[in-house]
C-alpha cells in the first residue's frame, strides 16, 4: 500500500482517527528463514500450482515469479513495514507478547501454514488465526535495532489514503478487505524491493458469501449428497457460522473515493462485521 512513485502523495486530514502503538514480531527474519515456528509446516506458500491451471507463456512465467517471492527470505528489507500497508496480528505466528503491546508484521514472504495440505495462501488465511489491526502510518526498518522498543504507529480506524495494490478496480461504496496477492507487482514501489509479498486491500467479490457457505457447507457433509437430520443440520448450522465469522473478519475498509490499479484511493477503516 506504499505510494510507487516519487511524487508527494496527497493525503487527507484525519483528526478523528484512532492510533496505537505495536511492535514489529520479534525474530520475524530468523524465524521465517527457517521455516516458521512449526515443524510441522509445509514448504511455504504458493499462489497457483503452474501445472494443470492452463496458464501458458507469460501468466505461467508471472505464476512462478510470485511463487518465488512467497519463498524470497534472503533480504530482511521484505520484513519492513512501510507507511499505508497493512498489518495484521498472529498468535501462531508470534507468540504471547510479554509486555502487552501487540506484535504486528505485513510481510508474507516465507510465511508457512501449519496444514501441510494448504500452500494457496487466501486458504491458508482463512484457517489462520491471523487478524487485521489496521496500517501503519509511519516507515519502519526491521534491521534497525534501536527502533525494537520504541515499536511502530498504527492507524486503527478513519481515513487513510493508500495505493489500490489489487488488479481490481475500486468503486467508491465497495467493501474491501484484505487479501494475499495472486500477481507480481507490475510497477516499482519506492522503497519496497520487487520480491516483497504483502497484504492487499481488494474489493470483495459479489460472490464472496455465497462461495464460502458452499465450500464450507461441503466440509461438514464430506462431500456427501445425504439428506440432512437434525442434528446433521445443527452441525452445518455450526459450521456455516464459523465460516462467516473467519470470513467477515478479512473484510476490514469501505472505499471512499474510486481508483484504478496503482492509484491512489481513500480508504475508511472499519471494524469487521458478522456478515
Amino acid at each position: 500500500m506504499s505510494f510507487s512513485s516519487g511524487a508527494t502523495p496527497r493525503r487527507l486530514a484525519q483528526p478523528h482517527g484512532s492510533y496505537f502503538n505495536a511492535v514489529l514480531s520479534p525474530n520475524i527474519a530468523l524465524t521465517r528463514k527457517n521455516g516458521g515456528r512449526f515443524h510441522t509446516a509445509s514448504g511455504g506458500m504458493k499462489s497457483v500450482a503452474v501445472d494443470g491451471t492452463g496458464a501458458t507463456g507469460g501468466r505461467a512465467q508471472e505464476i512462478r515469479r510470485l511463487n518465488a517471492n512467497y519463498a524470497f527470505t534472503a533480504n530482511d528489507e521484505v520484513f519492513d513495514c512501510r507507511a499505508g500497508e497493512c498489518l495484521v496480528s498472529s498468535n501462531a505466528e508470534s507468540g504471547f507478547s510479554p509486555h502487552g503491546r501487540g506484535f504486528v508484521f505485513s510481510s508474507l514472504n516465507g510465511y508457512t501454514s501449519t496444514d501441510p495440505a494448504i500452500t494457496d495462501p487466501q486458504e491458508a488465511l482463512y484457517h489462520s488465526d491471523i487478524h487485521f489491526v489496521g496500517l501503519c502510518q509511519s516507515d519502519y526498518v526491521s534491521s534497525n535495532k534501536s527502533l525494537h522498543e520504541q515499536g511502530l504507529a498504527v492507524q486503527a480506524s478513519g481515513i487513510k489514503t493508500v495505493i489500490n495494490c489489487s488488479e481490481r478496480t475500486i468503486h467508491m461504496g465497495d467493501k474491501l478487505m484484505i487479501s494475499a496477492p495472486k500477481f507480481v507487482a507490475k510497477k516499482q514501489r519506492k522503497g519496497i524491493p520487487n520480491e516483497k509479498v504483502r497484504f492487499v486491500l481488494q474489493p470483495v467479490p459479489d460472490d464472496y458469501m455465497t462461495t464460502t457457505l458452499n465450500r464450507r457447507v461441503q466440509e461438514a457433509l464430506n462431500g456427501k449428497n445425504i439428506v440432512i437430520a437434525d442434528d446433521l443440520l445443527e452441525s452445518v448450522i455450526k459450521h456455516v457460522v464459523a465460516a462467516y465469522r473467519r470470513q467477515a473478519r478479512l473484510i476490514v475498509a469501505q472505499a471512499v473515493s474510486s481508483a484504478r490499479p496503482d492509484h491512489q484511493v481513500d480508504v475508511k477503516l472499519v471494524p469487521p462485521s458478522f456478515v
